[in-house]
């Protein structure tokens, strides 16, 4: 198990690990005064200088806390939520199974939820890139863990904070399951069965 970095290579080998209390990717920058000069209209985009604004990401950015109201919120609807990194190879592999798995259950009540745990510093130079070369239309969210937080408790007290690991949420059956480690279609779509039984 390896911690997770900002890195241009998968992680090889199996589930990496999260930390409780993984930083808020807040970076500093260095801005020194400068005298009147003429500068070209990119370097502010380099640099982050005052008064230049981003694009709005195109994913909703939630912490954990909001992640679980949004889970409490869907009553009586199955949600599968896949927590992955770009940087985690068993969470790449599995991603077509979750992309079929909202393809199938579109319109049918089950929602699929993958949720993005690469720092924040790496969601416009990776994830939106990512998302968009492979197409994925099941809903993505990006998390900001808030500083000091202790998240996995807030998703689920057995998470150890490997990835990938799958949460299969029902609130209004209290029903919440969390798988840790790479799924295959079988026991994802027994997981599936199960969260989606009449009561």
């Amino acid at each position: 198990m390896s911690a997770p970095r900002a890195a241009e290579s998968l992680q090889p080998c199996g589930a990496a690990m999260l930390g409780n209390s993984a930083p808020g990717g807040l970076v500093s920058v260095l801005r020194k005064e400068v005298a009147v000069m003429r500068i070209p209209v990119w370097i502010p985009l380099l640099f982050g200088l005052p008064g230049v604004r981003e694009a709005p990401l195109p994913f909703p950015v939630v912490t954990p806390t909001e992640l679980r109201a949004r889970l409490e919120r869907m009553g009586d609807t199955p949600v599968v939520v896949n927590f992955w990194a770009t940087w985690c190879r068993p969470c790449i592999e599995e991603l077509p199974l979750f992309e079929r798995l909202a393809q199938r259950s579109r319109g049918g009540g089950l929602q699929v939820w993958l949720v993005n745990v690469d720092f924040p510093q790496e969601w416009r130079r990776r994830v939106v890139p990512f998302v968009r070369r492979r197409g994925l239309r099941a809903s993505v969210l990006l998390l900001r863990p808030s500083p000091g937080e202790r998240w996995l408790d807030t998703l689920h007290r057995e998470w150890s904070g490997a990835i990938p690991a799958t949460l299969f949420w029902r609130a209004s059956l209290g029903v919440a399951e969390l798988y840790e480690g790479e799924l295959d279609s079988a026991r994802l779509w027994e997981y599936v069965e199960r969260l989606s039984a009449k009561p």
